[in-house]
């Protein structure tokens, strides 16, 4: 009997691997699977029968890509936010930048004329 089912093909593998000593901690995985990786490694460090610590978990997930950070469409956190709203951000950035330079010209008249008044009380008029 023919079958038309085409097979499926294989996925691109990734290989991590570690040596301990004499022992060699080997992790494959699909492309896009990183995680599973990381996953795989803590399982090893918190194994107490192998000699796997956090430095070497580590070392191992050093090469790994990181995760892709992504959101939804409606997300509300605050980097989500700041980037659909960013002119306006920097706007307020802007002015309020201004507003320090104005009070900070502020403190630094009113200090001056707080010693003028000084001096001429010590002074005697």
């Amino acid at each position: 009997m023919a079958t038309t089912r085409t097979p499926l093909q294989p996925a691109e593998q990734c290989e991590l691997f570690h040596t301990v000593g004499c022992h060699v901690y080997l992790v494959r995985y699909p492309a896009g699977q990183e995680d599973r990786a990381r996953e795989c490694t803590y399982r090893w460090v918190r194994n107490p029968e192998l000699a796997f610590g956090w430095p070497d978990a580590a070392t191992m997930c050093e090469t790994l890509p990181d995760p892709p950070l992504r959101c939804d469409d409606g997300c509300n956190c605050d980097a989500c936010v700041a980037e659909r709203h960013f002119d306006e951000m920097w706007d307020l950035r802007i002015d309020n930048a201004r507003l320090w330079f104005r009070i900070e010209g502020f403190k630094l008249m009113l200090g001056v004329s707080f010693a003028v008044i000084a001096l001429l009380i010590w002074r005697g008029w």
